[in-house]
């Protein structure tokens, strides 16, 4: 078996009778190639194209501090694909896949990494040079943190009404 098809590997869903409907789902889904849509090659391309831009413009701290930001997210899934495991019920959150290219785990789709991709390079963007200066008198990196999860809970929110995301 070689290391592609390793990847594909699907969970044998016998080992887990209490699933929850969109978790079924999800599995059902899960490193399907068949879900396999020409849109995400340009959509990678552009990705690199902005991470590649931004390193030849002398951002490499961007791309680093990015690059954490959406290394941060894979743990965030990893933790969550575990609690799925263990608890052999369902993910804190998921990714039915309804539309998607790919399910890389319970709750990350390839739309989700690439939007977490370009997030982290946008939230970067956004902090003011000044590391000490304050918004609403808080510091702004700590401010510009909290509103950032904030607005992401609020989409999440707005995802798990359309179906997109379970919690």
């Amino acid at each position: 078996m070689n290391i592609i098809q390793k990847a594909l590997l699907k969970p044998d869903l016998n080992l887990y009778p209490n699933l929850t409907e969109s978790t079924l789902k999800t599995l059902e889904n899960l490193r399907n190639p068949e879900l396999f849509n020409w849109y995400i090659i340009p959509i990678l391309l552009m990705v690199l194209y902005i991470y590649i831009n931004e390193w030849a413009k002398g951002g490499k701290s961007v791309v680093l501090a990015a690059s954490a930001f959406w290394g941060m997210d894979v743990f965030n899934e990893i933790w969550n694909s575990l609690f799925l495991y263990i608890t052999k019920t369902a993910p804190v959150w998921g990714a039915p896949g309804n539309d998607s290219c790919f399910i890389i785990l319970a709750g990350l789709n390839i739309e989700i990494s690439i939007m977490f991709a370009i997030l982290g390079i946008c939230a970067v963007k956004l902090l003011p040079p000044e590391k000490n200066s304050k918004i609403l008198g808080i510091n702004n990196r700590v401010f510009l943190a909290c509103f950032g999860s904030l607005t992401a809970v609020i989409i999440e929110f707005f995802l798990n009404l359309a179906g997109a995301l379970t919690w």
